[in-house]
């Protein structure tokens, strides 16, 4: 089961939660104790109970009003980072030990980022909030952290939008759209070397040396091949994703997650290519992303490389799939 630590996510709005913990079955330690762990349904059904009944935009309240140390050690690492970069990557790589059932993919291009949100909760109805308190989460600690007033270029949410879109304009100040293929913030490369204002490399050496042990623990049998493909997608961006490595940020040699892989039929190249052909497919769909870009993100050296490997999975360059998509919206 998937479950997310309460930390002190719980407590900054124990007002609005609290009158629904108890039919929910969420214990209310939640609200006194940071290592409670909470099922990512039940946490997902709270924020959704709790926007039927009084508060429609908990999400976006939640998310602005989160300060840093209420994600733990996610948190003060974050705090500690030198840059905004390094600190969305740390986000991106360690978040799964707060919550077993989110995924941030940050893909870096020459002038653009986009910032990925992903939940694997089942019931789409159960998605909204999450999604709105993860992204207005991360576009407000941006701002805590390099205390400069960001802008994110764009928001997309999957879900689709309420009556008044209002609150969502006036807290990323950009241009908010919904019913898209992922939740994303889009926003300039030249954010990611804003200096963190509590910058401390001693401290940050030693949190990211506890997260990787405890992602390790996280990381448990039955859900191997997820966190493989996590970990795989998430390094893209900076080159070739390596065996080793890999298996090391899981607490094991590679020889052994080789092992476990060709246990499953699979094999860790195959994995990587076929991770880096999804996410191609969606980004060549998306004209607002160069090629160049997109090669970038996927790890490629050169545009001409990522094109062939393109070729190679749909037989059919980017170019041309970008060209029948054009022609066919139009």
């Amino acid at each position: 089961m998937s479950t997310i630590f309460s930390e002190g996510i719980f407590a900054r709005f124990e007002e609005q939660f609290r009158p629904f913990v108890e039919k929910l079955e969420i214990p209310e330690s939640v609200f006194t104790r940071r290592d409670v762990e909470v099922s990512s349904q039940k946490y997902a059904e709270l924020l959704e109970t709790v926007a039927r009944h009084s508060n429609p935009h908990i999400g976006l309240d939640l998310g602005e009003s989160l300060e840093p140390r209420d994600l733990g050690v996610i948190g003060h690492a974050m705090s500690a980072s030198a840059t905004i970069g390094d600190a969305l990557s740390v986000l991106s790589r360690y978040l799964y030990v707060l919550s077993q059932s989110n995924t941030i993919r940050l893909d870096i291009g020459e002038e653009m980022v986009v910032c990925t949100y992903a939940v694997t909760i089942l019931q789409p109805d159960l998605v909204r909030q999450d999604a709105e308190m993860a992204v207005s989460w991360i576009t407000s600690i941006i701002r805590e952290l390099s205390g400069k007033n960001f802008r994110p270029r764009l928001v997309e949410f999957c879900h689709s939008q309420l009556k008044s879109t209002g609150k969502h304009h006036s807290l990323f100040g950009c241009d908010v759209l919904f019913e898209r293929r992922n939740n994303r913030i889009h926003f300039s490369r030249k954010v990611l070397d804003y200096p963190v204002l509590t910058a401390d490399k001693g401290l940050f050496e030693a949190l990211v040396f506890y997260l990787d042990s405890q992602l390790c623990l996280r990381s448990e049998e039955d859900d191997l091949l997820a966190k493989v493909r996590h970990l795989i997608s998430i390094s893209l961006g900076e080159g070739l994703p390596d065996l080793n490595q890999i298996a090391s940020l899981l607490g094991m040699s590679g020889r052994t997650l080789q092992r476990k892989l060709r246990d499953e039929n699979l094999a860790f190249a195959d994995l990587v290519d076929d991770i880096r052909y999804a996410i191609a497919q969606d980004y060549v769909s998306h004209s607002e992303f160069s090629l160049t870009d997109i090669s970038l993100m996927l790890g490629y050296g050169e545009l001409s490389s990522f094109s062939r490997a393109f070729k190679r999975w749909a037989g059919k360059s980017p170019e041309s799939v970008r060209k029948s998509l054009s022609g066919n919206s139009g």
